[in-house]
């Protein structure tokens, strides 16, 4: 299992046997996918969960990246310069989150009566059932960035 990323030899692919090869075969298979990304094996129970994550996922990220870039345009910021910025907020947040957790992330950011904290309050009180608080949220802040702020 991989995703779209491959197109950047960005991909997270999960690999899985149910028995062990002789002459490296899982060797060269790995290092065949390596070339598309990182790799790791799993049992293959948990390849339906990791397709939630991995395959799925740079969908549900490209429909963020879309609200946030739709929600600067709304408030007047030029098309170029808000996928520009837009880019640089999600490459650095990345690169921000291996040396902090996300909590730690989140928690810098967030002052008791500023902004980040009132548009996570509207997005959580968009949302009823607290599982879906979860699953929902990226797809509520897309919501909220495209009504505008």
């Amino acid at each position: 299992m991989t995703s779209i990323n491959v197109l950047s030899n960005n991909s997270f692919t999960a690999l899985s046997s149910d028995r062990s090869y002789d002459d490296g075969v899982e060797d060269v298979v790995e290092n065949l996918f390596r070339m598309l990304g990182e790799v790791v094996w799993v049992d293959e129970k948990v390849l339906d969960a990791l397709t939630i994550v991995s395959g799925c996922g740079p969908a549900l990220i490209a429909e963020l990246i879309d609200a946030f870039i739709l929600g600067a345009l709304s408030i007047g910021v030029p098309e170029y310069v808000a996928k520009r910025a837009v880019f640089k907020l999600f490459e650095g947040t990345v690169k921000s989150l291996e040396m902090l957790s996300v909590s730690e992330l989140r928690d810098q950011v967030i002052t008791p009566r500023g902004l980040t904290i009132r548009i996570l309050k509207d997005a959580y009180a968009r949302l009823s059932c607290p599982l879906l608080k979860f699953w929902s949220l990226p797809m509520t802040l897309c919501l909220i960035f495209r009504e505008g702020l």
